[in-house]
Parts: C-alpha cells; structure tokens; sequence
C-alpha cells in the first residue's frame, strides 16, 4: 500500500509538472526524466516513429539530456517495432531468452559483442494520425527486470503527457497562424517590405516615445525612381 501512495504521489507530481505552458520537446524531456527517476530505471526515452518505419527519432533521453532529435534503426529495437504495429505495449523480460530478441541476440553476437540488456519495454503512443511513438524502458544486466507494474504506471503517464502534447502543439500552430496573420496584415506581399498601415502603428509609437522624453523626431523620406523594375 506504501509503495502505490508513492506511485500515485509521482504520478501526480509528473503530470502537474507535463501541464504547464511548455513546447512538446520539453514535455519530452521532462517525461522522460521523471518516469525514469520514479521507476528506478537508468535508460527512459521518448521515440517518435510510425508502424513500418525502418527507422526513428530519439526525441529525449534520461540517460543523456544532450540527446535530442537522433536517429536510430528500427532492426535493433524488436519492441519498439511490435509495439508500432499492434499499438499495445510490449514487454521484454529477459532479452536473454525472449524469442523477439532473437535476431538482436544474433547480430550482436556476429558483431562480438555481449548483449548487455536485461529487460525492455515499449509503451506506444499517437499523437494524431501523423505522429505517434513509444515511451521506451530498459534496464541492463545487474539491474531488476521490467514489470507490468512498471508499464501501468508509463501508461497512466504516457496519457497525461500526450494531453499536455497535444495542448502545446495547438498553441504553437495558434502562434504560427498570429504571426502569419500579423505579417499579412503589415507587410507588402510585393516587396516584403511594412506596408502604410505599420509606417503609421511605428510612427505612432516612435512620436509618443519623443514625447515622453521631450525628445525630437526625424523621417528621412526616399523617393526611388523606376521602383518597379527594381
């Protein structure tokens, strides 16, 4: 009972934390961080990719905060890859044995290397049509394995920052769309250049500026010949 308070009071602390006015890389990295901090594991990271993709984009990553936007190819990641296709999350607990690690197991070993993970998890999740991934767990030889205890707790998560994702990335497109409309409104499609309406908003500004300092105001007048053909 101890340990699903502490649960619960994570959780709710990490998604007051993902609600707040932040861009979707942000709440990336936050979401990352935290679920990795709360479950005890080492590797966490956010993967944005689509069922059929041969490759994907590490978005965050606990383990390493400088990683952010870096590809990866899908073959080495089995979990993440069946968790795309049946949107159900995918749970490795011992990469030792599992037969989905079965190729991975053999490439490392034509490689010479040792497979040094212990367990994975994948948990998926979508965005809106165009974008989707995993929420990605991991732990290494020496640490404890994956539960589906560990996955419920990601989903509830997953969910909350997914909301937060969505909230922020309509926020950004409602900026784009006011600065565009700004734009249109106050610069000369011609030449790209402010248009009648901001000389007046600038001038208007800049003379209550001179006369809050007592200041003068100058305008320097150009008058361009042939400006068509320029």
């Amino acid at each position: 009972v101890r340990g699903d308070a502490i649960h619960n009071r994570q959780l709710i602390d990490i998604l007051h934390e993902v609600t707040g006015e932040l861009t979707p890389g942000e709440i990336y990295r936050i979401l990352a961080r935290r679920v990795a901090r709360s479950l005890g594991l080492s590797h966490c990271s956010v993967v944005l990719a689509h069922a059929g993709d041969i490759s994907a984009i590490v978005a965050a990553s606990a383990e390493d905060s400088s990683i952010q936007d870096v590809e990866v190819p899908l073959e080495r990641y089995p979990e993440i890859v069946a968790a795309l296709k049946s949107e159900r999350p995918v749970l490795v607990d011992d990469a030792q044995t599992h037969p989905l690690f079965a190729a991975v197991r053999e490439m490392w070993a034509r490689e010479g290397k040792t497979l040094v993970i212990r367990s994975v998890a994948a948990i998926p999740f979508s965005l809106d049509r165009a974008r989707s991934g995993v929420l990605f767990l991991r732990t290494d030889r020496g640490e404890r394995r994956l539960t589906t205890g560990d996955i419920e707790f990601a989903e509830v998560v997953i969910r909350g920052a997914v909301a937060a994702i969505r909230r922020a990335q309509a926020l950004e497109t409602t900026r784009a769309d006011n600065r565009r409309l700004e734009a249109l409104a106050t610069t000369d499609q011609l030449t790209r250049v402010l248009n009648r309406r901001a000389l007046l908003d600038r001038l208007a500004v800049e003379v209550d500026r001179a006369r809050r300092y007592d200041s003068g105001l100058s305008m320097l007048l150009l008058d361009v010949d042939f400006f068509k053909k320029i």
